[in-house]
């Protein structure tokens, strides 16, 4: 089931993927680091890929601009905690090596 709920997100973003642009809030990663985020923002939204690569049980992702709204992209019949608190989103992971895709909609009057 997670797989057919992947490859459909997937194929729902590429419209998004011709013309988004690549956003790494947390800088580029390497091997030494124990979490990551990527995605792509295009029109006030962001679709971001965060993961756990590690021991690290919380990830915190701040923004320049105003988020609005944040939801669990991928995948949704797996809950994890999260919150968005002063334009950061935090994720709470519940094992080692664990990732979640998020869609967030940023506040059009704020930095892109």
């Amino acid at each position: 089931m997670l797989v057919k709920e992947g490859i459909s997100f997937y194929n729902n973003l590429t419209p998004v993927k011709k013309r988004a642009l690549p956003l790494f809030p947390l800088g580029f990663s390497d091997f030494s680091k124990k979490f990551a985020a990527a995605g792509l923002q295009l029109d006030g939204k962001v679709y971001l890929a965060v993961w756990n690569l590690g021991e690290i049980q919380k990830v915190t992702v701040p923004f320049d601009s105003d988020i609005v709204e944040a939801s669990i992209g991928y995948p949704k019949e797996k809950p994890i905690e999260f919150s968005v608190v002063n334009n950061v989103l935090t994720v709470k992971f519940t094992e080692t090596f664990q990732a979640r895709f998020f869609e967030i909609k940023l506040n059009s009057r704020g930095k892109s």
